[in-house]
């Protein structure tokens, strides 16, 4: 009969009471390994391995855990008691053990995962580029003063080239290159007969043409008046202009400058014989110029009729003459992205002459919203700002419409108290947050 123990603990090594026998005890089955300790005389040898050998027959399959170390029985303890009356020490081996130790193994994979999750997070945390701090600025509106300018060329105000509606013949060339001469004043005088044989001849087909166009219209055929009539009011109409401009630039058969200038070409001799409408003479007004200026089309919108300018010569008494703007000339240079200004002053002394090389600066003044050149990004090509809303930074185009040496004005893409980064734009990107240092107002 086995006897069934009251407490089962577990054995430890070294620790609990010592015995001959040890047992181990398993939940699933009844059956009882007993382990002998080494006896001290052959009968009880013989006895004991008796015994053993008709447990182990029973449990021969099975193997039990046999501790590296068993406790030993002194002397006295094998003289008083039977090795078989000793207590003995029932150990319980628990087929959940294998299972505690599989879920401490996972604990410690699941353990070892979260650690690595962990690092992983730092990492990345670590690697996280932080939230850059920013000093703004108050966009405000103020008043800017700036100078516009660039090369241009001399020109006359007026300048007239003679001509006649007839041919003719030159008599004698009253005038020479760079004689200045007043309206009303003879320049050149014509062979009288020429003249009034140009005069005949143009009233001789006049006559001719009316004459015609009369025979025409009593035979009734329709095409061939309307050609007549053509005919007749051309022929009237050449008539009518060669006796108009015969009185107007004729007197006594010399032509008569029509204005008071200088003359810069004579392109006719004394006796020589010339076509209708070819090119006597050039009469230019230089008592007032225009300069042709070009300017960047970056100030197309600054520049307006009526303002002041400058005009500076290289060489002469005068460095400085005051000019105006005349006009603007609505057509920009595809090549030199620029755009004509002209400019009309006095030149009564006579300090420019037409095809002279000067320069041109033009004052603009205004009102326009402001910022330091620090808080605007690619300011020669594509200008723009970083605009803080909400704690983030968004990059928004501008357009520039003046500029000085510390300060850009603004009119197209920012409004007045819009909160702009001043100091912060390196690596700053669009939608980023930021931290706000301070706000400087201008």
């Amino acid at each position: 009969m086995t006897q069934q123990p009251a407490k089962r603990r577990q054995f430890k090594p070294g620790v609990g009471e010592p015995s001959s026998q040890v047992r181990f005890y398993f939940d699933d089955e009844d059956a009882t390994l007993i382990l002998p300790l080494l006896p001290r005389s052959a009968a009880e040898a013989t006895t004991d391995e008796h015994a053993r050998a008709e447990v182990n027959a029973a449990l021969a399959p099975r193997r039990a855990f046999v501790p590296q170390s068993l406790p030993t029985l002194d002397a006295s303890e094998s003289s008083k008691t039977p090795p078989w009356l000793v207590p003995t020490l029932r150990l319980r081996v628990l087929p959940g053990a294998w299972r505690r130790r599989a879920s401490r193994r996972l604990r410690l994979v699941l353990m070892s995962g979260g650690l690595f999750v962990l690092l992983l997070l730092g990492l990345l945390f670590s690697l996280r580029s932080p939230v850059p701090a920013v000093v703004l600025y108050q966009a405000q509106s103020q008043d800017y003063d700036q100078s516009l300018g660039g090369e241009g060329l001399v020109y006359p105000q007026r300048q007239l080239v003679l001509s006649l509606p007839f041919a003719g013949k030159v008599d004698t060339v009253l005038v020479k290159v760079g004689d200045s001469v007043r309206a009303g004043q003879a320049v050149l005088r014509l062979d009288p007969l020429e003249l009034s044989l140009q005069l005949k001849l143009a009233w001789d087909e006049l006559t001719a043409a009316e004459s015609y166009l009369q025979a025409v219209m009593t035979s009734g055929n329709s095409t061939a008046v309307a050609q007549a009539r053509q005919r007749y009011a051309l022929a009237r109409s050449r008539y009518e202009t060669l006796q108009a401009r015969s009185s107007s630039f004729l007197a006594g058969n010399c032509l008569l400058a029509p204005l008071s200038g200088v003359v810069t070409a004579v392109n006719i001799v004394a006796g020589q014989s010339f076509s209708a409408n070819a090119s006597l003479l050039t009469i230019s007004d230089q008592s007032r110029v225009v300069v042709h200026a070009k300017l960047p089309l970056k100030a197309l919108g600054l520049i307006h009729a009526g303002q002041s300018a400058e005009v500076f010569v290289l060489a002469g008494p005068t460095p400085t003459l005051k000019g105006t703007v005349l006009t603007i000339v609505p057509r920009a240079d595809p090549q030199t992205d620029t755009f004509e200004v002209w400019v009309v002053l006095d030149n009564r002394s006579g300090v420019l002459l037409p095809g002279m090389s000067v320069f041109v600066r033009i004052a603009v003044k205004g009102s326009m919203l402001g910022l330091p050149r620090l808080a605007v990004l690619d300011l020669d090509l594509a200008p723009a700002v970083f605009v803080v809303q909400r704690q983030r930074a968004y990059l928004r185009s501008v357009h520039v419409i003046a500029r000085s040496s510390a300060r850009v004005f603004i009119d197209v893409g920012l409004r007045s108290g819009e909160l702009v980064v001043l100091v912060g734009l390196a690596d700053l990107r669009n939608g980023q947050e930021v931290c706000v240092v301070s706000v400087e107002k201008g």
